[in-house]
């Protein structure tokens, strides 16, 4: 290993290292010597961020959006530990009266009286620490106008902060930008083979420096400690990779979770059902192994939370924060399924090259972007690790029967909908097996029979209770039900129109079936279950890289047809990549929730 590194670090030589971190390090003091602080409106969805105790925004006589505050409203102003003395600007709309609201700064105490027409307060912020972090609080007698039961502090239109064009940043995230650039060179070269890894610096220097430099709201040293502290994940994970991996897939892996790394440690990222996960992994602390919910999946009947995946995320939260613990686990999960896919399908016989088409169009899928914006936390996890029970299943050997035996375990314990696929999954590839029913399968069944017994205690509640509301377990609403499983299929099979999918998994059957049809079987089981039952058990993340197998039996002919088929393959796999990206980037940058619509009823 050693001789390996040190291969690769002579391929990139001293020389060019100081060559790329004195550019980066001049656009870096050039952009903080530039930054003009931020303008932002704050009935703007970006602004919500930074408001606490603000009402919905609501438009003023003139038309101008404005929100209301209560009596004690909160303003967060991040990102100025460059500024010597920024200065603060809120435009205020007319009060509707006279009155005097007072703003605590840190130990500073400002009272500004409010007049019945529009004004602009002009405040020089003190000097902050390397967070960078100002908190205002206003505080103002409260009123309540006619017809409205809320208590009504002032009216804001807008926030600004100025910066002074002289502050510098400290020399440990000159350091930190040094280690981005190393990590975005050894990267660049990994992802292009180009000899001076040029587009690795691009990706890692000057790109992340301008977007903290357009952004108005990122907290220049938090993220840049924790990308710098993560990066090692990557550079680690593409090492391993490569030991197994072809190499065009784990350019593709490095890619996504770059990405997905720089998004979930970007200051106003917040996953959607963020805090519901973190409120559950304090309720297992008390060692139980569920709780009892009505989820959506479940048709809002009463199912189980199961503890596993709030096991470890309690264990690494202690280490990294639950924030970050949290979402690093399911990007992990999340972007492992590309690899996950790619494995089953070479195990089971799959060319290389529509193996690799398939898993790179499952990292690309935009289904991935949405649910892990949207935090299904146990989902994610327990899913890649279904797909690596059906590899151990193709193995047919006695050590991956065990593995797998365990890992249905672990699956049952994380998330019951999932469970209940993976061991559909799991009988049906086991059916299909040339030797069935021989003592040789008995042997390899054994196991999984075990961990299935010792989990009957854990599911016997569920199998009591859920049937118990919404009239019983059968409930075949055909004028209800059909309409949203239509919209599931077109946000969940995007970008290809949801029609397409039959011919994509019709096509899919041509790639090794005895894998395949009980994958696709398994996905129209629970396409029927959910017809008579409403109850949606997550068979569309089963079908969505099911379907990139049937997109890659497509692309592989005409990747065989030279240098316009390839082109043209490259633009299919970009035009799903592209897709997802737009999701994920909308998603961490512009606050836009992406669409689930029909995947959790």
């Amino acid at each position: 290993m050693g001789e390996r590194v040190h291969n690769l670090w002579a391929q990139f030589g001293v020389g060019m290292m100081v060559v790329l971190f004195g550019c980066v390090a001049t656009l870096a003091g050039l952009g903080w010597r530039a930054q003009p602080g931020f303008v932002v409106a704050v009935a703007a969805p970006r602004a919500a961020t930074l408001l606490t105790d603000f009402y919905a925004p609501e438009k003023a006589s003139d038309g101008v959006s404005t929100r209301w505050t209560t009596g004690q409203a909160t303003i967060t102003i991040p990102n100025n530990a460059w500024q010597q003395m920024p200065q603060i600007r809120l435009s205020i709309a007319d009060s509707a009266r006279t009155v005097t609201t007072t703003i605590h700064i840190g130990q500073m105490q400002v009272l500004v009286p409010m007049v019945t027409s529009t004004r602009i307060v002009s405040l020089l912020l003190p000097r902050t620490n390397a967070s960078g972090i100002q908190t205002l609080t206003l505080s103002t007698p409260v009123i309540q106008l006619a017809g409205d039961e809320r208590t009504l502090g002032i009216r804001m239109r807008q926030i600004a902060v100025l910066g002074q064009p002289w502050g510098w940043p400290a020399p440990l995230w000159w350091g930190l930008m040094a280690w981005l650039c190393i990590v975005g060179a050894w990267l660049g070269r990994l992802i292009v083979m180009a000899r001076w890894a040029w587009l690795g610096a691009l990706i890692y220097g000057p790109v992340v420096l301008l977007a903290m430099m357009l952004s108005d709201m990122v907290n220049v040293d938090q993220w840049f400690a924790a990308w710098a502290g993560i990066a090692v994940l990557v550079l680690v994970g593409a090492w391993l990779m490569h030991r197994f991996a072809p190499l065009a897939l784990v350019r593709g892996w490095v890619v996504v979770l770059s990405l997905r790394l720089i998004g979930i440690t970007y200051p106003t990222f917040a996953g959607h059902d963020y805090l519901i996960h973190l409120r559950r992994v304090f309720l297992f602390r008390d060692g139980s192994w569920t709780m009892a919910a009505h989820p959506y999946e479940f048709g809002r009947r009463q199912s189980l939370i199961l503890p596993l995946y709030y096991r470890l995320a309690d264990g690494l939260g202690s280490l990294l924060g639950y924030h970050l613990a949290m979402h690093l686990i399911i990007v992990l999960c999340e972007t492992g399924l590309g690899l996950a896919v790619w494995a089953l399908l070479r195990r089971s016989g799959v060319t290389p090259l529509l193996a690799l088409f398939s898993g790179l169009i499952v990292l690309g899928l935009p289904i991935s972007s949405a649910v892990l914006w949207w935090s299904f936390m146990q989902q994610i996890t327990a899913h890649v690790f279904t797909v690596v029970i059906a590899y151990m299943v193709i193995r047919r050997d006695q050590r991956g029967a065990y593995v797998a035996a365990g890992m249905l375990a672990g699956v049952a314990l994380t998330h019951i909908g999932e469970a209940m696929v993976a061991a559909v999954w799991y009988g049906l590839l086991r059916v299909c097996e040339s030797d069935r029913f021989t003592r040789a399968w008995w042997g390899r069944t054994v196991p999984v029979l075990a961990a299935g017994l010792l989990l009957i205690p854990i599911y016997a509640s569920f199998f009591v209770n859920v049937g118990q509301a919404h009239g019983g377990l059968i409930n075949p609403d055909l004028a209800s039900v059909w309409p949203r499983m239509q919209t599931a299929f077109m946000v969940g099979f995007a970008p290809f129109p949801w029609v397409a999918v039959v011919v994509l998994l019709a096509l899919a059957i041509r790639v090794a079936w005895r894998t395949t049809v009980p994958w696709i079987l398994t996905a129209g089981l629970f396409f029927c279950v959910e017809l008579v039952t409403q109850a949606q058990v997550r068979y569309i993340y089963t079908v969505a890289p099911l379907m990139a197998v049937g997109m890659a039996n497509v692309l592989v002919p005409i990747w065989r047809k030279g240098w316009a088929g390839r082109i043209l393959v490259g633009l299919c796999i970009g035009f799903v990549a592209w897709v997802s990206l737009s999701l994920w980037v909308d998603a961490v940058l512009g606050l836009q929730k992406p669409r689930i619509d029909g995947l959790t009823h």
